[in-house]
């Protein structure tokens, strides 16, 4: 690079085309930037375009902004659109927005695709669909394939899929490969697997990862996991982890957990901490609590919240309950509702029912129907039934059995207590429902129920019924 400068100088001097930019460029690479100033200033004030346009993008990497939008201006009167382009891509970088959409506005008036393009990117960024759209496809109509691919990806996100294919069929044609695994999803979504074969291969034949990953999913559901195992493997072998954790997937639902845990812990060393959660639940069903204990680790260290909820319910199993309670409360702190679970049962197994009820509840207020199963039997221990009662139906409209067994067991006791039909025939309803869904007690306790009332009929379905212990 030192030895170019004194002859780059010397061609500056004599006035050959780009001699002066180069130099300015080769100063700027070896850090001299007052040089680079020094040289594009020179060159820009005698109307070197180029020089001009280097001169913006150092003034911007210094910060100096009023300097670099005063030789913004003659650039974007000159006559050249790819000068133009360049302006605006570094203005746009260095946050200048307004002047890089006049810049790329003034290619567009020169009918430039890619000023569209540019245009359409900032516009959606903004929040501007509409018109983004209709530049991206304006842009397309004149063969821009990167503008037929942004914008049939945008026409897809709002729901568009007549729209985002004919964009994607004009990429596909302009050669955007994107484009082509685009058709191929949305064909595989609608059910022409044919078609979304024939384009999902050829994009992934020129390298589109996307691609490749949709045409495993599509042999996959065909019935050919071997080919799409053959698709992945390559991607997997080269770090990818959403192909190596696939193939863990694919693995272990064909029951080769051996397979399931190589492909797992390839994607976990490739970063998907996803992954390290089943590594960890594959090890830890085959006894190997230490392998599990480091898979989860790995990825609770990284902030998977259910990762460190697996690994806190590991150590409580483990009796390391001071650990446990670190790892679960963290967990709990990221809103994962399986710590707050485990955090609730260990406080209940201490006699700790206050704290228990209070996590029992968070959790169940974020759906855990178990949570909701386990505060309502607490609330039924602890005599308060009508709470109780409040809980079990929150996880019987879950569709929790056991809680609706409760319930009844429940209405069963007040029935008995007070003598109301009403109380029975909630009791009825709720052991009915639950012996519906295959819970062998209310079953048993439906016969005892109609064996009682004299009702033999009822008595005996339920004593031959399916879910009868």
């Amino acid at each position: 690079m030192a030895q170019a400068l004194p002859w780059l100088r010397r061609a500056a001097d004599a006035g050959v085309p780009d001699a002066a930019y180069n130099l300015g460029a080769c100063h700027e690479m070896t850090g001299d930037r007052a040089a680079a100033r020094e040289v594009w200033g020179a060159a820009a004030h005698a109307g070197d375009a180029d020089a001009m346009l280097g001169l913006v993008r150092l003034c911007l990497t210094e910060g100096d902004i009023a300097e670099a939008l005063v030789w913004c201006e003659p650039i974007i009167a000159a006559d050249d659109v790819e000068l133009l382009l360049r302006l605006g891509v570094a203005l746009r970088d260095a946050g200048q927005e307004e002047t890089a959409i006049q810049t790329f506005r003034a290619a567009i008036a020169r009918g430039d695709a890619w000023g569209m393009t540019y245009y359409a990117s900032i516009l959606q960024t903004r929040g501007q669909l509409d018109e983004a759209v209709s530049w991206h496809q304006k842009a397309a109509a004149l063969g821009n394939a990167r503008a037929a691919f942004e914008g049939g990806s945008l026409l897809l996100e709002r729901g568009d899929r007549a729209g985002a294919e004919a964009l994607f069929e004009q990429g596909a044609r302009a050669g955007d490969v994107r484009a082509v695994a685009g058709l191929g999803a949305l064909r595989y979504e609608a059910g022409d697997l044919a078609t979304a074969e024939e384009r999902l291969r050829a994009a992934a034949n020129r390298g589109n990862a996307v691609a490749v990953h949709n045409l495993a999913e599509l042999l996959w559901e065909r019935g050919d996991p071997a080919g799409a195992a053959q698709l992945l493997a390559p991607l997997a072998q080269q770090k990818d982890a959403a192909a190596a954790s696939r193939l863990g997937a694919m693995s272990r639902d064909r029951g080769d957990d051996d397979a399931a845990i190589g492909w797992y812990r390839a994607a976990a060393a490739a970063g998907d901490r996803d992954a390290s959660i089943w590594l960890g639940n594959l090890l830890r069903e085959r006894g190997d609590l230490s392998g599990a204990r480091a898979a989860y680790q790995q990825a609770a260290e990284a902030g998977n919240r259910g990762a460190m909820a697996n690994l806190g319910a590991l150590l409580q199993g483990t009796g390391e309950q001071d650990e446990a309670l670190r790892w679960l409360h963290d967990a709990a702190a990221h809103g994962e509702s399986l710590a707050m679970y485990n955090l609730g049962y260990l406080y209940q197994e201490q006699g700790r029912y206050a704290e228990a009820k209070a996590w029992y509840r968070r959790a169940a207020t974020l759906g855990d129907s178990a949570a909701g199963l386990n505060l309502g039997l607490l609330y039924d221990t602890t005599g308060e039934p009508d709470e109780a009662v409040h809980w079990y139906r929150r996880a019987a409209a879950d569709g929790e059995p056991k809680a609706m067994y409760n319930l009844g067991m429940l209405y069963a006791r007040r029935a008995q207590a007070r003598q109301w039909q009403s109380d029975l025939d909630e009791a009825e309803q709720w052991l009915t429902a639950a012996a519906e869904l295959g819970d062998p007690d209310a079953a048993h306790r439906l016969v005892e129920l109609y064996t009682h009332q004299g009702n033999t009929t009822k008595a005996d379905y339920w004593r031959q019924h399916p879910s009868a212990p």
